[in-house]
């Protein structure tokens, strides 16, 4: 966990918790935030639908690529989470009890990342082409998401997402 949960900051490797950030101040401790990493079914470039994906604003990884999601707030559960992020990231309204776990994982750096889908048919470009990017804005006014795109089956060996779990989860899923 080298970057803080708050404001973004690169905290450089960490070994003795709690710190506090360099960025704002605020105190981190090694008990990270889940996060959800949202798969929606979507029309892409090709006859079969792929997976949405986000050009991520803000460190860590920015100017990559990843599912949409984030972390899950305080007394807030994964399917509302899902939801949430859903709204926020695409301008896209799901009911949370669609969403569905597809898998956990734990990363190297011990966040659990949840990856979950929704029940709902495949998603036309429409459903997000027109959400205002300039509006996905983190606590410290940074638009937190760059581009929208749709990922296929074909572009699977060709194309890497920059969060290390969600390329590691793209590279072994089946469609």
């Amino acid at each position: 966990m080298s970057h803080c949960l708050f404001c973004g900051h690169n905290n450089g490797v960490v070994t003795d918790w709690p710190i506090e950030c360099d960025g704002c101040g605020k105190i981190l401790y090694s008990s990270p935030k889940p996060v959800v990493a949202v798969l929606l079914r979507a029309w892409g470039k090709l006859e079969e639908p792929g997976l949405i994906v986000i050009k991520r604003g803000i460190e860590p990884h920015k100017d990559t690529w990843a599912f949409p999601g984030g972390y899950i707030d305080y007394t807030e559960g994964w399917r509302a989470a899902a939801a949430r992020e859903t709204r926020e990231e695409l301008g896209t309204d799901i009911d949370p009890t669609l969403f569905r776990l597809r898998d956990a994982v734990t990363t190297p750096t011990n966040f659990l990342v949840m990856f979950v889908g929704a029940e709902v048919p495949v998603m036309d470009s429409a459903a997000w082409a027109d959400h205002d990017l300039t509006k996905t804005l983190n606590d410290q006014g940074e638009q937190e998401i760059l581009e929208i795109d749709v990922v296929d089956a074909w572009e699977r060996a060709d194309r890497s997402l920059g969060v290390p779990s969600h390329d590691r989860w793209w590279k072994g899923m089946n469609l």
